[in-house]
This record gives C-alpha cells, sequence and structure tokens, in this order.
C-alpha cells in the first residue's frame, strides 16, 4: 500500500490545530458531560466480569472508570500502546488494537481489516477477553 495525500491531511489534522483544538476544549466538554457520565455509568451498574465497548471515547473520561470493573479493549487509530495504561491501572485483561505502520492507503474499511481495527477483529478480541 502506498503512502497518499489524504492520509497526510489526517495525520497533519490531529497533529496540529485538530488535535490541540481537542485538547484545548477538554475541560468544556468535561463540564457539559460529566454529570450526564456519572449518571450513565450509576445506570450501568457495570460488574466485574461484564464487558464493555465505548465508542469514542475521546481523552478516556468514560472509558477509564469503566475499565475498573471489566477486562478491556482499546481501539485507536494510532499506536495500539497508547491506551494501555487503562488496563494496567486497573489491572484488568486488556487487547491493545491499533495502528503499527503508517502510510497505507486504501478505503477506510481497507484500512481498519488490515490494520485489525474493523468490527469483526474487535468483536474476536473481546470473545478472546472473555474466553480467559
Amino acid at each position: 500500500m502506498a503512502f497518499v495525500a489524504a492520509n497526510a491531511k489526517q495525520a497533519e489534522d490531529w497533529n496540529g490545530a485538530s488535535g490541540r483544538e481537542f485538547i484545548d476544549q477538554r475541560d468544556r466538554h468535561e463540564q457539559m458531560l460529566g454529570g450526564l457520565r456519572a449518571r450513565l455509568l450509576a445506570a450501568a451498574q457495570i460488574q466485574v466480569g461484564e464487558h464493555i465497548l465505548d465508542i469514542g471515547c475521546g481523552c478516556g473520561d468514560t472509558t477509564i472508570p469503566a475499565a475498573r470493573a471489566t477486562p478491556l479493549v482499546t481501539v485507536l487509530d494510532g499506536h495500539p500502546h497508547t491506551l494501555a495504561f487503562l488496563a494496567t491501572i486497573n489491572r484488568v485483561p486488556h487487547a491493545a488494537l491499533g495502528v503499527v505502520q503508517f502510510g497505507q492507503s486504501g478505503s477506510i474499511e481497507d484500512l481498519y481489516r488490515y490494520n485489525g481495527l474493523d468490527t469483526d477483529s474487535i468483536i474476536r478480541a473481546a470473545l478472546d477477553l472473555v474466553d480467559q
């Protein structure tokens, strides 16, 4: 697979202004979602041995407290070890999915499958943790 400008633009955005904006707005997002998040986690009543999937985890403000009770699959369109600390902190089984080689091109579906970030790979990782 070859490197294409579309990939460079996405990487440039997240490594530049878009990424800084996301981090700069974290406190504002926390103020908006903090109360909702607490109610969500209380209503979910996550128990040890149960499994969760947090899509669009942002800075991990929902994932971190939820992960304290359950095995964890982290999925990131960056290096898989970026979120590995979450499982270490909470001493839970963990599968880290992510991109270890950059510069490929193709459709999002093809790239996710190539990097093991597609739905089947995520479900397989979760089921592997359940079977442990």
